[in-house]
């Protein structure tokens, strides 16, 4: 499914099929990166602005949101920082890069994670305006990427997990091979990805994958062999299932292991590669723009809003009335580095409990809440955010609001970034800010949960 990232294929990241435009039923994701197809949005909201159109699809409704919390690999915050400098030095801006990802063609988005289609995007932004030359960035089905293990590396086959995922996948690993420690004994060579071949069509190009050959002692496959035999099992297994042993340098986030190594994230790493070359940007500039981006939301920016909010009235109210200026008087910067957007605080009452959401893509306060969790930017939570609330809340959140307690949702699309001001709880009368902003947690703020 994953074609040419360069020259003609760079153009076919954007192509649209002609018949795209004006179907009134679009493929939907179940916020892991696959789609089922052919579901539509309902009677009662019959149109859509593009694949990344998603509030209120019908078929996300039944689809439980995963809200597992996960830290961001490195090169996805290097990715992050990387938008956020070419935009400081003004080679593109952030609704080029929507512009972009919306018209990544429908197999890509719904193949492609988050950060995997800013590269993408910001890889098609960087040939358009001339940056990079599209030669700079390789073809992954005709020039696979080196090897990433070699012969005598011990490695570990990745636990399978499809607690996720919509469909059966086909699987070219045995299962007993799962989670055992073996040693690379031959690399095999590339080969295109038997799982991405069995979803394809025929002649249809798909990357490849570097293939090895992984000597397993039968003691580390079967408790019944003995602790002292000498007897092996080779077992060929692709790239994507491998992970390097630990180490005692995996501290080290140069050397996290970071999930398959996909033609995606190759983009990135390439699209990165070719901008230093062109002396577009720098890896010490990379390096402390990621730094900053870790740093966002250290400070507990948000919850020190709240809590002065909370006993003061007049900055309560200032809060409510303009947010940005509220953050200023505590020395807090409100804007988002890709953007001029304007804080906005929605106040929660006992008649009234809100919730943030964006529907189109994943706008947020990241100034002030830091990096947005991964459910915030899951097509699932975009989808049943909007369109049932409660029972998204009750369901996922664990929060169930009463009956006489209207919800009020807010879709964040454009140029405002959404805080809730939460309750503050009872019995907290007297007590410090300091320790008023211990009770005031992201999701408070973003309306998934309440202050205790």
């Amino acid at each position: 499914m994953i074609a040419h990232y360069c020259g003609r294929a760079l153009r076919r990241l954007t192509t649209l099929p002609r018949h795209f435009a004006s179907s009134t039923s679009l493929p939907v994701d179940d916020g892991c990166g696959q789609w089922p197809v052919g579901v539509g949005r309902g009677s009662k909201s019959p149109g859509y602005s593009g694949v990344h159109d998603v509030g209120g699809i019908e078929s996300l409704l039944a689809v439980r949101l995963d809200t597992r919390e996960r830290p961001y690999d490195y090169w996805e915050r290097t990715t992050h920082a990387l938008l956020v400098t070419l935009i400081g030095k003004r080679h593109l801006t952030v609704d080029q890069l929507r512009r972009a990802v919306e018209q990544l063609h429908p197999e890509h988005y719904a193949a492609f994670g988050y950060y995997e289609k800013w590269a993408a995007a910001m890889a098609q932004l960087a040939v358009e305006s001339g940056l990079i030359q599209s030669g700079a960035l390789a073809d992954p089905v005709r020039d696979p990427p080196p090897a990433k293990f070699h012969v005598g590396d011990t490695v570990v086959v990745r636990e399978e997990v499809l607690a996720s995922r919509w469909r059966k996948p086909h699987l070219r690993v045995p299962g007993y091979a799962f989670g055992a420690s073996g040693v690379v004994e031959r690399v095999c060579g590339a080969f295109s990805d038997p799982e991405t071949l069995a979803f394809s069509r025929p002649g249809e190009d798909v990357p490849k994958q570097n293939l090895y050959r992984v000597r397993f002692e039968s003691a580390a496959l079967w408790p019944e062999a003995a602790a002292s035999s000498t007897d092996t099992v080779d077992v060929e297994v692709y790239e994507s299932w491998l992970a390097a042993a630990p180490t005692a340098h995996d501290h080290d986030h140069e050397h996290e292991d970071e999930g398959p190594y996909t033609p995606a994230r190759r983009l990135a790493d390439q699209l990165l590669d070719a901008l230093v070359m062109e002396g577009v940007v720098s890896r010490e500039e990379l390096r402390q723009a990621v730094e900053r981006l870790d740093a966002i939301g250290t400070q507990q920016e948000g919850p020190r809003l709240v809590a002065r909010a909370w006993v003061d009235p007049d900055f309560r109210n200032l809060l409510l009335r303009d947010a940005t200026a509220a953050a200023g008087e505590l020395g807090i910067a409100a804007v988002n580095s890709t953007a001029p957007t304007v804080l906005t605080a929605v106040e929660n009452t006992p008649s009234v409990h809100n919730l943030i959401v964006c529907t189109l893509c994943s706008c947020y306060p990241l100034s002030i809440l830091g990096l947005s969790p991964p459910w915030y930017k899951s097509r699932v939570f975009r989808a049943r955010a909007v369109r049932e609330p409660r029972r998204l809340l009750s369901q996922e959140f664990g929060l169930a609001i009463p009956d006489d307690v209207a919800v009020r949702v807010h879709d964040s699309t454009a140029d405002l970034r959404y805080i809730v001001l939460p309750r503050r709880p009872a019995g907290t009368e007297g007590w410090s800010e300091a320790d008023l902003a211990a009770l005031v947690t992201r999701d408070t703020m973003i309306g998934t949960a309440v202050c205790n």
